[in-house]
């Protein structure tokens, strides 16, 4: 029956597979519950008719039964009273219920059969669907605390990288570079005018001490 092979497939099917092909775990997931859900109404329609139609069976083959007992019993009450000719008739009969009971006592068991696969069924569906409501809610959890760790480990790399102090380093080097060409131009058209000031200072350190060196010759004489 495909149906109950649709059923029995969706038993079988593993969650984790199909988390691994989606780009959202929590909408397939979700999805995939649903339907299981619908496969367990339709399950469900099926039962209860399945159900409905060995009741129906059951009710003809009890009152096939009914009817055997009222003519075993008119018979007796035939017999009882001297009427052998009547209590043939009764027998007739008695025999005819007897072969429509028999002859739906197969179908009974096949139909109870079938209902007691189908609860089976059933349960399975059940309990697989709580099971899978379960995982869900584990699965989830997992799914987002594995995002929670790729966004803090991509920051963390961002911060911990090289790109930004490179590019720190980078610029530094430019400036550095671009003050050392400066003073390399003011190099070459003269002296800075820190320079000239400094020249200035060693000319005024120079004179005085040219001026005590005449004072010394003087008071020796020389």
């Amino acid at each position: 029956m495909s149906f109950i092979k649709r059923v029995a497939d969706l038993l079988d099917a593993n969650i984790n597979a199909l988390i691994d092909k989606v780009e959202d775990p929590e909408v397939m997931l979700e999805k995939y519950i649903m339907d299981m859900e619908q496969e367990y109404k339709e399950t469900q329609a099926m039962v209860a008719k399945t159900i409905a139609a060995r009741n129906m069976t059951q009710n003809k083959y009890n009152e096939a039964q009914k009817q055997v007992d009222v003519w075993e019993k008119n018979a007796m009450l035939a017999v009882e009273k001297g009427n052998d000719d009547l209590a043939k008739k009764a027998l007739e009969e008695q025999s005819s219920y007897e072969q429509t009971r028999d002859s739906l006592k197969p179908e009974l068991d096949n139909q109870s059969a079938e209902v007691d696969n189908l609860k089976l069924l059933l349960s399975k569906l059940e309990s697989k669907i709580n099971e899978a409501k379960s995982r869900k809610e584990v699965l989830v959890t997992k799914v987002a605390n594995a995002q929670t760790k790729k966004k803090l480990a991509e920051f963390s790399a961002k911060i911990s990288g090289n790109d930004s102090s490179e590019g720190f380093s980078r610029m530094e080097e430019k400036v550095n570079r671009m003050a050392a060409e400066a003073d390399a131009m003011t190099e070459l058209n003269g002296q800075s005018l820190e320079a000239q000031f400094e020249t200035l200072k060693e000319d005024s350190d120079n004179s005085s001490m040219d001026d005590k060196l005449a004072q010394l010759k003087a008071k020796m004489g020389k």
